[in-house]
């Protein structure tokens, strides 16, 4: 859960980034000095000071955001469905500690029932009435109930062991309470529809990001053009004009494709991670449906 929270917490902060302008930049030249003949010196130099913006036309700053802005829901669907996991594993391990300690309790009434017998078929033989098979007999099983008892134990002490381990217990449990397997038994099955379960939705949301990535790696592929705009002073005259520019790339050598490919390739990833847990919602239904109809009463 926390790791899922920093995931949220990183999303986020790429969320608030991919707001962000271009940042400008801003230059100082100096022309026309310490030359030859006339321009000996800097009597005739040119100096000037500019500030250049990129200009994202086509889109790319809005398919970044939208982008981001899928990755925080993705990383929160992420949570939800690491919350409902974990209340699963958290689940079964409560059940399987309880069950160790009634398995347990129930070993301990046997081994005590065990050395019952087997201080009557001690009293019996030593009476003469039994064959001291008959205590030999008895004390093998009490020596069994005795095996089963200790293993019994050893499972009951891992049960809570990993119970403890889950949620980060520092000292393991001794016990559990109230009981969780006497609740489960008061619930009834519904035969209604299951909702989305969170794999669904964290594919789902996944499988969004995805493709949005895949128009954000499209979009740098478009060059960005910058525009210049500037002051200079020519010192010769000693006089100050403005200057301007836009300069564009050029997409000789690098036109993303890479890029692009990877994120199409990831997109696929998303699609078949969704189709499996659609298929894996499918089978859920099914089977919670013929657990319902096994559970009806025949006519």
């Amino acid at each position: 859960l926390l790791e899922a929270a920093a995931g949220i917490d990183a999303a986020e902060g790429h969320a608030r980034q991919a707001k962000a302008w271009p940042a400008p930049v801003v230059g100082i030249e100096r022309e026309d000095f310490n030359g030859s003949g006339l321009y000996h010196g800097s009597a005739l130099a040119q100096t000037t000071l500019s500030i250049s913006e990129p200009l994202e036309i086509g889109g790319p700053r809005k398919a970044r955001i939208d982008a981001s802005r899928a990755n925080v829901s993705a990383a929160e669907a992420q949570r939800a469905q690491t919350r409902v996991e974990l209340g699963y594993d958290l689940a079964l391990a409560y059940a399987a500690a309880e069950a160790a300690a009634a398995r347990t309790a129930l070993l301990t009434q046997d081994l005590d029932r065990a050395r019952e017998d087997v201080r009557s078929a001690r009293a019996l033989v030593d009476a003469g009435k039994e064959g001291e098979l008959r205590a030999v007999q008895a004390e093998a099983a009490a020596a069994g109930a005795l095996a089963e008892l200790e293993a019994a134990k050893a499972e009951a002490v891992g049960a809570l062991a990993r119970l403890s381990a889950l949620v980060g217990a520092r000292d393991p449990f001794d016990g559990v309470q109230p009981s969780l397997l006497r609740a489960a038994t008061r619930r009834t099955v519904s035969t209604g529809d299951i909702p989305v379960p969170p794999q669904v939705v964290t594919a789902q949301a996944q499988r969004t990001t995805a493709e949005r990535r895949v128009l954000v790696e499209q979009k740098r592929a478009i060059p960005v053009p910058s525009f210049t705009l500037g002051r200079r002073h020519l010192a010769g005259a000693d006089e100050d004009v403005w200057v301007a520019g836009i300069s564009i790339p050029l997409p000789i050598f690098d036109r993303n494709r890479g890029d692009i490919a990877a994120a199409r390739a990831e997109l696929r990833a998303a699609e078949a991670r969704l189709d499996a847990a659609r298929l894996d919602r499918k089978s859920t239904r099914l089977n919670s449906s013929h657990v319902a109809l096994s559970r009806m009463p025949s006519s």
